[in-house]
């Protein structure tokens, strides 16, 4: 289940399992309220997914959530990111969608009921829009964000590759909190 951080915040040494083997949630982040998070993903320091009332934020498999990040529902604006997603530090999502293999920029804002398809690309800093689409397999940025180009096919293949490096990173913090 979620995590609900005592507030004496004596949490800073424990790792706080939330799925399957391979999972880190590292118990500085707060997962709050209804929040689902599959298997193999990381939820890193510093971090808030707040599910608000009762809008699921959802969070597939494999996806990183870098440090500093939030991610939150609204009433009657549920939010889902999907799997081998990368979202960048410090980036605030809010009652969106990202699919499946994408990834979200150090800082970029995701507006409420915006969708991020799958295979996008939003660069840093880059404000989305409530309501607008970021179609794949595109490079998106500005504020508000438009789409700047069609991404490589290089740049195409590192989307995974990055999700990928997320994983086995969070391993060795794992496997280092755990000695403590």
């Amino acid at each position: 289940g979620p995590l609900l951080a005592p507030p004496d915040g004596d949490v800073a040494l424990r790792r706080v399992p939330f799925g399957g083997p391979g999972d880190f949630r590292r118990a500085l982040a707060s997962v709050v309220g209804s929040v689902d998070i599959a298997d193999k993903s990381s939820v890193w320091y510093g971090s808030v997914i707040r599910g608000d009332g009762s809008a699921k934020v959802s969070i597939g498999s494999g996806t990183n959530v870098q440090d500093m990040v939030v991610i939150k529902s609204l009433e009657g604006m549920p939010c889902s990111v999907g799997s081998g997603v990368t979202i960048g530090h410090s980036a605030v999502l809010t009652g969106c969608t990202v699919g499946d293999g994408s990834l979200v920029g150090m800082g970029a804002v995701i507006g409420t009921g915006a969708v991020v398809e799958s295979g996008a690309l939003v660069a840093a800093g880059a404000v989305v829009a409530p309501g607008a689409v970021c179609g794949g397999g595109k490079l998106w940025g500005g504020n508000p964000a438009t789409a700047l180009r069609d991404l490589t096919a290089a740049e195409k293949s590192q989307l995974g590759v990055q999700a990928t490096a997320y994983a086995d990173l969070a391993k060795t913090h794992a496997g280092a909190l755990a000695a403590l």
